[in-house]
């Protein structure tokens, strides 16, 4: 009887010291939005990825996809995600047919977000060192399903897909309300036979 006292006893002194450092933690301030530049806009924490990029005319094209509710709520109900936003520079590298295929198909374009978002937040430091670790290629598993891989060249990223296409990672480490993005310049998918 003496042990099961003592063993509730010690117990409860480690959730009452679990509860006091979540409090601490909580009145630390750390809710304070981030808010990083990018050119002439400033990104922030406080936003959703779609509020971050429609305020950027670079990303005309994805912000028009993120307009979508069914896009937007999914990523959006996703406890953390990282992002590759691809810029409106790459979709001009597509011809005019396939551009046209992608942007007037709305399954296609929907397909694509999954495809250029993965769970969890992985900032630049993360996937550098993945690619250390691993050989020089590390792999990443898209909402999708799809595999994406990383390497690093000449102290640049690179993201491709199955499709080998490729993108690079220009600038990094964004937040929003539920994660992170990279901006990438590049297509990282296009299969207008899907």
């Amino acid at each position: 009887m003496k042990n099961h006292s003592s063993f509730l006893v010690l117990i409860l002194f480690f959730l009452a010291n679990s509860v006091a450092a979540q409090k601490k933690y909580l009145s630390t301030g750390i809710s304070k939005p981030i808010v990083k530049e990018y050119k002439t806009n400033k990104f922030s924490s406080a936003l959703s990825f779609a509020d971050n990029i429609k305020q950027d005319r670079e990303f005309s094209i994805l912000s028009k996809v993120f307009e979508d509710s069914q896009v937007k709520e999914k990523i959006e109900s996703e406890e953390g995600v990282t992002i590759f936003a691809i810029t409106d520079a790459s979709f001009s590298k597509l011809s005019k047919k396939e551009k046209q295929v992608l942007i007037s198909n709305r399954n296609l374009m929907n397909q694509m977000v999954y495809h250029i978002t993965i769970p969890g937040r992985i900032d630049r430091n993360s996937l550098e060192i993945a690619v250390r670790k691993n050989g020089g290629t590390a792999s990443l598993a898209t909402l999708q399903g799809e595999k994406l891989k990383v390497t690093a060249k000449d102290g640049k990223l690179y993201i491709s897909d199955s499709n080998d296409n490729s993108a690079q990672l220009i600038a990094t480490d964004f937040f929003h309300k539920n994660g992170l993005f990279h901006i990438v310049e590049g297509m990282l998918w296009l299969d207008s036979g899907k």
